[in-house]
Order: C-alpha cells, then sequence, then structure tokens
C-alpha cells in the first residue's frame, strides 16, 4: 500500500470492498498511480466494510468504491441500504463497481443512492483511467459539506 500526501498535505481515504484479490490489486495499482494522493483501506465484503465505517476511532473516507461481484452477491444492497440509514455514514459517497452492467443492479443501486455506477474495463490502463475520472469528480470537481 502506497500512502501519499498531496501538496496540500491531503491525503484522500478510500475504503475499498472487493472480494476478489486480483480486482483489489488491480484497483489499488490504478488508485496509486493516480494524481490524489490516497490512502486505501480494504474490505473483502459488505460485513467487513460497514465494521470499519462504524468504527469511531477511524477517519470517515472520502469514498467509498464497492464491487457488486462475488462473494457475497446481494452484500451491496445490504450496505448501501445500512450507510444510507445511518446518518453519520449517509453522505459518504458510494461509486459501484461491476463487471457487468445489469439493468436490475443499476436500477438497484441508484435506488438505494448511490453515487455512481462504474463498469470495470479490462486492462490495467483502461482500468487506471476510469478511476482516474471518478477520483477527479469525487475529489476535484464537485463540493461536498466538510470538504470545502
Amino acid at each position: 500500500m502506497i500512502h501519499r500526501e498531496g501538496k496540500d498535505g491531503r491525503t484522500f481515504e478510500i475504503l475499498l470492498v472487493e472480494g476478489g484479490s486480483g480486482d483489489a490489486d488491480r484497483i489499488r495499482a490504478a488508485i496509486d498511480s493516480g494524481s490524489h494522493p490516497s490512502h486505501v483501506t480494504s474490505a473483502r465484503d459488505g460485513s467487513a466494510a460497514l465494521g470499519l465505517l462504524r468504527d469511531l476511532s477511524r477517519r470517515l473516507p472520502d469514498l467509498v468504491l464497492l464491487d457488486i461481484d462475488p462473494p457475497q452477491a446481494d452484500g451491496y444492497r445490504r450496505l448501501l441500504q445500512a450507510m444510507k440509514a445511518d446518518v453519520r455514514l449517509a453522505g459518504v459517497p458510494v461509486v459501484v463497481l461491476s463487471a457487468a452492467g445489469a439493468d436490475a443492479d443499476v436500477a438497484a443501486c441508484y435506488g438505494l443512492r448511490a453515487g455512481g455506477y462504474v463498469i470495470k474495463p479490462d486492462g490495467a490502463d483502461a482500468l487506471a483511467r476510469a478511476l482516474h475520472r471518478v477520483e477527479d469528480y469525487w475529489f476535484s470537481t464537485v463540493l461536498r459539506p466538510g470538504r470545502v
């Protein structure tokens, strides 16, 4: 894990919820190659992620990247529901990552107020470009409460 700080000392916190270690490594490498200094914490499933998010001794992440593929195919719904029901977690943006874009999954994620839905492209360069656009949007473009 690479931990870098930006010119202003700001490091973005990302929670990666990804059960497949191969994809987790690819996603980490893509984030590490970006221009936004980030610290990535990983959780293998929605239950582990919720435990990290509810740990009051930890800083809330600036972004959650949530893979909706196995090992717990419907775990993403439970995690999104729990986050949106918790006033402390409801403002944390969640971007869903998937290998496919099934209409039912896309609709379910947005219905549960996910901030975005991204299909993971094949190839390291394409994945890096997609994740860098996500980071640019959430870390440079939009204003969020407490992040001005």
